[in-house]
């Protein structure tokens, strides 16, 4: 039999409250911080765009032009000539969101570092040793998962008008989505970057735009689905938890619920949208927050006027978005599973008085639903040291000794965030590189 790894700190006295809720098949309930509590890679709280719905261009759009007619990528067309507006990647955006990202990671683990005792990062091999590889292979399957369901989200919303996107383009389309708003506050850059390699493969910025906000829109849904379905669920839970964990979750409920009915007004009632918008247009322009202020109200009725056009793709192919939307909940749940397992491998490795057992698969995928929408609405770069601190408050309960809750954060986080970073990185690296060479063999012939 493997050893277990001793906690030298003593876990903190439960009430008894808490007793009688760690027992065999007690759900999660009461609260610190979940392991990989973070906002999803993905999207931000608007739809299709760097900030919400009429506050400017949509991602892909304003400025650039768009093209019309259908495409088929099953093959594999031409790229496009040059840039030419097709889509556009803020580097500057980017490099500055991966410095904060890296800055406050530091921070994060410095924090970490010192405010636990026993917590060491030479010790991580020694839990990964004892750590059961099947756990570790679900994470990563429920990793890759994420990546795959995103892609075929795409690939619905593609299909519905006329764009056929196979299963390998899909995931990368989805993998340079996933960078690039992991990179930037928000996850404002991820779109502009999907939209500019789709254009590079055939995609018109028209089709394309159509795509990322058609699936925008049901991730955001099912976010707001998942935690309605956990404030029944788990009700007197969210009432436990702290005043300010409380406060974030109603704000990312409201900051999604606006967004959500901001994109279903562009959609289907686009007058309503422009006399709630442009008065607001105009009061920002006074205050000196909006410069141009015709060049605003142009953008706005661009957007308004491609929000507009999933009207009719809503209601000639219903079918389409329940697929969308069943795609956009399977890669939340996937995502969601990955403190699961990290959970069941924890508890081959520490004793019990660390690591309460009997926690079930349900009560994790609430816990980080509340957790998601928590720190949704934060404009950090993957909501980067909010995730891990929310994280302690949400799962205190589980992971009773707070170093061991230090080992769950790392390895959660390590798996459900960082590690899509890397590989969703490379894979957009490999995808930028094979285009280049594809555009050079073109101009050589």
């Amino acid at each position: 039999d493997k050893k277990k790894i001793p906690v030298t700190e003593p876990a903190d006295t439960p009430s008894s409250e808490t007793a009688e809720e760690s027992g065999a098949g007690a759900p999660v309930i009461r609260g610190d911080t979940p392991p990989g509590a973070e906002a999803p890679i993905g999207r931000g709280a608007f739809p299709a765009g760097d900030t919400p719905p009429g506050a400017g261009a949509p991602v892909g759009r304003g400025a650039l032009p768009t093209d019309a007619g259908a495409s088929d990528i099953s093959g594999d067309p031409p790229p496009a000539d040059d840039d030419d507006g097709k889509g556009k990647i803020n580097w500057k955006l980017i490099v500055a969101g991966a410095v904060v990202m890296v800055i406050v990671l530091s921070i994060t683990l410095i924090v970490v570092r010192f405010t636990t005792e026993e917590f060491r990062f030479k010790q991580i091999p020694q839990i990964l040793a004892r750590f059961p590889w099947y756990h570790v292979a679900f994470a990563f399957l429920f990793l890759f998962g994420y990546i795959f369901c995103e892609g075929r989200a795409m690939a619905a919303a593609g299909r519905s008008i006329g764009v056929k996107i196979g299963p390998v383009r899909s995931s990368l389309f989805a993998s340079v989505e996933l960078f690039f708003s992991a990179l930037t506050p928000s996850a404002s850059g991820g779109q502009p970057a999907a939209a500019y390699y789709m254009a590079k493969k055939g995609i018109p910025l028209s089709k394309s735009s159509t795509i990322l906000l058609n699936n925008t829109m049901h991730y955001m849904t099912t976010l707001i689905v998942m935690s309605g379905i956990t404030l029944v669920a788990r009700f007197e839970y969210v009432l436990r938890l702290p005043a300010g964990v409380i406060w974030l979750l109603i704000i990312g409920i409201v900051t999604n619920g606006v967004g959500t009915a901001a994109c279903l007004a562009f959609i289907f009632a686009p007058q309503l949208a422009r006399k709630a918008l442009i008065p607001c247009y105009r009061f920002l322009s006074r205050i000196h927050v909006i410069r141009d202020l015709d060049g605003a109200l142009d953008k706005l009725e661009r957007s308004i006027a491609d929000y507009h056009e999933c009207q009719a793709l809503i209601r000639r192919d219903p079918a389409a978005q329940i697929k969308i939307f069943l795609w956009n909940f399977a890669q939340r749940v996937c995502s969601f599973s990955i403190a699961y397992c990290v959970y069941r491998g924890l508890l081959a490795c520490f004793p019990a008085e660390a690591v309460v057992q009997g926690v079930s698969y349900f009560d994790f995928i609430c816990v980080q639903t509340v957790s998601a929408m928590a720190v949704n609405a934060l404009p950090l770069p993957g909501a980067t040291g909010a995730a891990e601190g929310v994280f302690y408050i949400l799962y205190r309960h589980v992971y009773q000794n707070k170093n061991v809750a230090s080992y769950a954060m790392f390895f959660t986080r390590g798996i459900s965030f960082y590690s899509i970073v890397i590989i969703c990185g490379v894979a957009s690296a490999a995808y930028y590189v094979h285009i280049l060479k594809k555009r050079k063999g073109i101009s050589t012939q």
